[in-house]
Parts: structure tokens; C-alpha cells; sequence
């Protein structure tokens, strides 16, 4: 959160250069981090672990530079610029078997349902590629959210949410509402 707080006063301050540099080098050591759990990490009996996330088990995934985004996709969204947010929202979650969550799910549903409410009033326009973004974005969130609750704070890998309380069944309801407004 801290990084992602000084990439957003980077931001506020006219110096996306900096938020950049910063952004980067997250990017950086997160894709080294994760190449030494694929190539040199492993659990305690030697084997490697195949969990759900795609990881280790006792290995959360990384998520800074998905929080980065998040964040940053959030402010240009609340400052309307929905093209530049929603894009970025949507390229926090990539890849979706590793970073999509309930937590990471909130955030994103929330840019998703204020484009949705300002698209709805009439107040703004988005491109087609956008659009297309969000329901790429909404398919493959439906593919991986099967299994994931939508509430915050449950386990989300000891818990088995019914067919309603899913990542999966919300992202469906919101390409609905997207579909309804194009």
C-alpha cells in the first residue's frame, strides 16, 4: 500500500516518470521473486506444491504490483477517466489465477459499478476498446472467480461459497449490465 501511495502522489504531482521507475522495479522483483519459487523453491517434503493460486501453499502471491494498479486504476477513475483506469484495473488482475481474490475483486467490482452508474446518467462515453476490455476482463474473471468468495475477510480457499456468493456469479451479473447498456 505504501508503494502504491507514493505512485499516486508520483501522479498527483505531474511526475508519472517517477511513478514509472517506481512501478517497474516492483515489476522487476516480483518477476524474479516468483522465478526462484518456480525454479529453486519447494515445500518441506521436497515435492512442489500445485495449489489453486498457482504458487506455493505456504507462499501467498504477490500482489504489490497488482495493488499498484489497483490504485492507480481507482484514481483516474474517480477523475472520470475511465478509458486510462479501467485499463489499468483490468491489468491488476492479470494473470487471474494468481491475483484474483475477493480483496482485489472488491476494489476492481467498485471502478466497474461507478463506470457503470456514470454510463447509465449518460455522463460518460467510453471507447470500444474498453468495452471489449471490461468483458475480456468480466470472461475471465467468471472462469477463474468459480470457486473464490465475493465476501471479504472469508477464507477464501477453506470456504466454499454457494453458486450466488461467488466472484464467478457477480461477474456475470455485471457483464449483464455492461451488455444492457451497450
Amino acid at each position: 500500500a505504501v508503494l502504491a501511495n507514493l505512485c499516486v502522489s508520483f501522479i498527483l504531482s505531474d511526475q508519472n516518470d517517477k511513478a514509472e521507475v517506481v512501478m517497474s522495479l516492483v515489476e522487476r522483483a516480483e518477476e524474479m521473486a516468483m522465478s526462484r519459487n518456480d525454479h529453486g523453491d519447494s515445500s518441506e517434503n521436497g515435492t512442489k506444491s500445485n495449489s489453486s493460486t498457482g504458487g506455493n501453499d505456504d507462499k501467498p502471491p504477490l500482489l504489490h504490483l497488482s495493488i499498484i494498479n489497483l490504485v492507480i486504476g481507482t484514481l483516474y477513475c474517480q477523475k472520470n477517466n475511465f478509458d486510462f483506469g479501467i485499463a489499468m484495473v483490468c491489468k491488476s488482475l492479470e494473470p487471474y489465477e494468481h491475483r484474483l481474490s475477493s480483496d482485489t475483486w472488491h476494489y476492481c467490482k467498485t471502478c466497474l459499478l461507478a463506470l457503470l452508474d456514470k454510463l447509465s446518467k449518460q455522463m460518460v462515453t467510453v471507447s470500444d476498446e474498453t468495452t471489449s476490455q471490461v468483458m475480456d476482463m468480466l470472461n475471465a474473471v467468471a472462469k477463474f472467480g468459480t470457486n473464490l468468495s465475493s465476501s471479504i475477510g472469508e477464507d477464501e480457499y477453506s470456504y466454499v461459497p454457494s453458486s450466488n456468493n461467488t466472484i464467478s456469479a457477480e461477474a456475470r451479473k455485471l457483464k449483464l449490465a455492461f451488455l444492457r447498456l451497450a
